[in-house]
């Protein structure tokens, strides 16, 4: 028998997937020229509704490349979603993700938008604005992502 089906037909008192409650999470601001990366703490599981980082590049020449990840606790990252195109030396860069933006819409004088699958994420798991070529100098700031909790004892039944 696999998959928690199986498992919630052998119970008597079947487990529910307890209503979750939103909250605004600020991850800690990074180091200049550093990702950002946020863990799931261990008594809940994650969804998230939409991210938010600025990102300022310092003025030498390169293009930077901006993506939002998925990180297993083992480290490996098990979803990229690109966020940018090549982002230019001395630019100032804002991106935003939510669920239900349906392409990636890049606009060089604004804000960006772009979409993130609805996706369960577990407990001691990260997500991670990642910056790929970066300069020492340049930094993430603006950090804000609005989750959907779950308490993990309620979401999930199956093994580790």
């Amino acid at each position: 028998m696999n998959g928690t089906d199986s498992l919630a037909s052998l119970l008597t008192s079947p487990p529910q997937i307890a209503r979750g409650w939103q909250e605004r999470v600020f991850p800690p601001q990074p180091a200049a020229g550093a990702s950002m990366t946020a863990t799931v703490p261990g008594d809940v599981w994650w969804q998230i509704i939409s991210t938010h980082v600025k990102l300022l590049t310092s003025a030498v020449v390169a293009n930077r490349f901006l993506d939002w990840r998925v990180i297993d606790p083992d480290g490996n990252a098990l979803l990229v979603v690109p966020a940018s195109a090549g982002i230019p030396a001395a630019t100032t860069f804002r991106m935003s993700l939510a669920q239900g933006v349906p392409t990636l819409a890049l606009n060089p004088s604004g804000t960006n938008a772009g979409g993130l699958y609805n996706l369960l994420i577990p407990s001691g798991w990260s997500v991670s604005w990642n910056l790929v070529a970066a300069d020492a100098a340049d930094q993430l700031s603006e950090l804000w992502m609005i989750v959907q909790k779950f308490p993990s004892d309620s979401a999930y039944t199956g093994p580790g």
